[in-house]
């Protein structure tokens, strides 16, 4: 639901956030055309230079900067009031389970998203080994954020994204005809592990919508 925010804006700041058109296109779900012709649309706008494109990465101007530093803070503004007003906008509160040996800058890194986003959280911290995984899925609204890997039992059924940083287990009894019955799967745990880059929350929205056909999960 995009009905605050200017689609040039989201574009401009997923730019700038990401420093790729390759790396916007899989958050924002659009080619790379269309992006590159806002871009150059608002430059002509502006009549000043944003990005400077360099061995397929985006460099942001001082320019860029500045504006980014001053529309940002709006920006997360229009963005919570849209999840709070919007269908999805009641959500439940979040349980997180962070494993004992995780980094805590990552670990400050991710609560801070999640702060961001206006998502009501529930933090612990606690050993992880396979058997909890299984346990959670008798557990809603959990998720289980550690740097191992793990092994699962064959109650569960696993699923990786393509970049290896986000594991999702779902228990077999959820699955139908081969697929996932998505109206099964309140219970189901998430597995983030370190090998994800840029984390945020559309990486992972836009793993759900890629693994199971959800969009704009609510958790």
């Amino acid at each position: 639901m995009d009905f605050l925010i200017n689609k040039k804006l989201k574009i401009f700041i997923t730019l700038m956030e990401t420093g790729s058109f390759s790396i916007a296109t899989s958050v924002l779900y659009i080619t790379r055309t269309p992006l590159s012709r806002v871009i150059s649309d608002l430059e002509r706008e502006l009549k000043q230079r944003l990005f400077i494109r360099k061995n397929g990465t985006l460099i942001p101007t001082e320019f860029a900067q500045t504006i980014y530093r001053k529309v940002k803070s709006h920006y997360i503004f229009l963005h919570a009031l849209e999840q709070e007003i919007g269908p999805t906008g009641k959500t439940k509160q979040l349980e997180i389970i962070f494993d004992e040996i995780y980094p805590e800058s990552l670990k400050n890194l991710i609560i801070s998203a999640l702060t961001i986003s206006g998502q009501k959280t529930n933090i612990m911290g606690r050993a992880v080994n396979s058997q909890i995984i299984e346990e959670l899925c008798q557990t809603n609204n959990c998720i289980v954020i550690s740097a191992r890997n793990y092994f699962h039992r064959e109650s569960l059924v696993c699923r990786t994204s393509v970049e290896g940083g986000v594991m999702l287990f779902i228990p077999k009894k959820f699955f139908l005809c081969g697929k996932p019955d998505i109206n099964r799967l309140a219970g189901t745990p998430v597995l983030f592990h370190e090998g994800a880059k840029n984390f945020n929350l559309d990486t992972i929205y836009h793993f759900f919508e890629q693994t199971l056909g959800i969009t704009n999960p609510a958790f």
